[in-house]
């Protein structure tokens, strides 16, 4: 039953020969083999009965085992490709929700199916019977969020999206202002818009709170107080939120998984794998529709890290340096302990916020760990 076979194009053909399911999977612009479908699977393409074939497809449908496999059908399947958004990835495949449903469900992926999907990707998918979905076609991305790693490869962690939302609790766990700079120093080294929701403020008291709030805003980035639970600054979240396509970014603990409950956003927790075989990955998912817009949950801190940069660069990323740096007696002023430098003398005279500027001068050092973050609670 397996054997090489010409002539095929390079679209998937299914075969039915009585209880006999076959696929055929075109390599690139080698010819086709025939094999069964569990070793289609094991090759993340699908393996399809006739009644699941979509629109275009050739199918030859054989009752006889002796039959010379001459004559070709077409059949189409009325249900077609369905849109769908990409919420969470595991190792071979992805939890998505289609456009017109509401809730996730795995999907296998195919390897003709183009770019490594990551949350926020717009795909085609469809049902390919027993309950089972895969992903055809990942759609053109309008932006992708992508990082260098410590290894100087590079890594796609969402697409599609164009704000970062940061959660940040002031207290149990204690505020943690490097981590939030590092997080806006993210967003402005990618081009997409940083905001950022803090947590707890009825615990750590309201003066508190928007002493740090005036900071952030100070510096243009959004800035709300949220109580999830109590459903304190919800409705202005949601409003933010609007029209934007966000991924949120937190510690845990820090009251993610309430703002997704008060937006009523879905969440799923379950097992990722490749057809039911191989390695299994478990995977939360959790997707907030929005108006026109969504928040996708984020794949963890430790996957976020500014590209490595000479110090004088990365003081651009720090909004309230770019213009005195322009000041300091030397071009290449690395702000540290320089003499005439105009950012030092901006952190003396208290126009930059020392819990700013040393956030700065840790990532300037390589001293911010964002997997294992340490709280600093002084402005």
């Amino acid at each position: 039953m397996r054997r090489d076979e010409d002539g095929f194009d390079r679209h998937q053909i299914v075969d039915q020969l009585g209880l006999c399911d076959l696929a055929v999977e075109a390599d690139r612009d080698a010819r086709a083999v025939v094999d069964d479908v569990e070793d289609a699977l094991r090759g993340a393409v699908a393996g399809e009965r006739v009644d699941d074939v979509r629109p275009g497809e050739r199918v030859r449908q054989v009752h006889d085992p002796d039959h010379d496999h001459d004559d070709d059908d077409l059949r189409v399947n009325e249900e077609g490709l369905r849109r769908a958004r990409v919420i969470a990835v595991g190792r071979n495949s992805a939890w998505i929700v289609f456009d017109d449903k509401s809730e996730p469900q795995p999907a296998s992926l195919r390897k003709t199916s183009g770019p490594m999907v990551v949350p926020g990707d717009a795909v085609e998918a469809r049902a390919i019977g027993d309950g089972r979905v895969v992903i055809d076609t990942v759609l053109p991305r309008s932006f992708a969020l992508v990082r260098r790693t410590g290894g100087g490869r590079t890594k796609t962690m969402a697409a599609n999206v164009d704000t970062i939302a940061i959660v940040a609790s002031l207290i149990d766990p204690p505020l943690n202002f490097a981590l939030i700079d590092a997080l806006i120093a993210f967003a402005e080294q990618h081009g997409v818009e940083p905001m950022l929701l803090l947590t707890k403020a009825d615990l750590a008291g309201e003066a508190a709170a928007d002493e740090v709030a005036q900071l952030y805003r100070g510096l243009g980035v959004p800035t709300l107080l949220l109580h999830p639970k109590a459903g304190r600054g919800i409705d202005e979240l949601r409003r933010a939120l609007s029209g934007r396509h966000a991924l949120l970014v937190g510690n845990s603990g820090v009251g993610k998984s309430s703002i997704f409950r008060a937006l009523g956003g879905i969440a799923v927790v379950g097992e990722l794998s490749r057809a039911g075989r191989g390695r299994q990955t478990t995977s939360s998912a959790r997707l907030a529709r929005l108006e026109d817009g969504f928040l996708i949950d984020s794949p963890g801190i430790g996957d976020f890290g500014l590209d490595p940069m000479p110090p004088a660069e990365l003081n651009g990323l720090f909004r309230e340096m770019r213009e005195p740096s322009r000041a300091c007696r030397f071009a290449d002023c690395r702000h540290l302990s320089e003499p005439d430098c105009a950012v030092l003398e901006a952190v003396a005279a208290g126009t930059i916020a020392p819990s700013r500027y040393a956030s700065y001068r840790s990532l300037a050092l390589g001293e911010v760990d964002l997997a294992r973050p340490e709280g600093r609670p002084r402005l």
